[in-house]
């Protein structure tokens, strides 16, 4: 195992994070803006190159 469990009755999940639908969503939008840029970048040094 990775982890003791829980040295009373205790739940294993009571210190997870439940993330709201509105910061997966800003998070998510992140991401697809830096993987644009960086493919935006690849192809300017594609066409640079070729």
């Amino acid at each position: 195992m990775n982890h003791a469990k829980p040295k009373a009755r205790g739940n294993v999940t009571r210190g997870n994070v439940h993330p709201s639908i509105d910061h997966l969503r800003d998070a998510a939008e992140d991401v697809a803006d830096f993987l644009r840029e960086k493919a935006g970048a690849a192809q300017e040094r594609g066409r640079a190159a070729g």
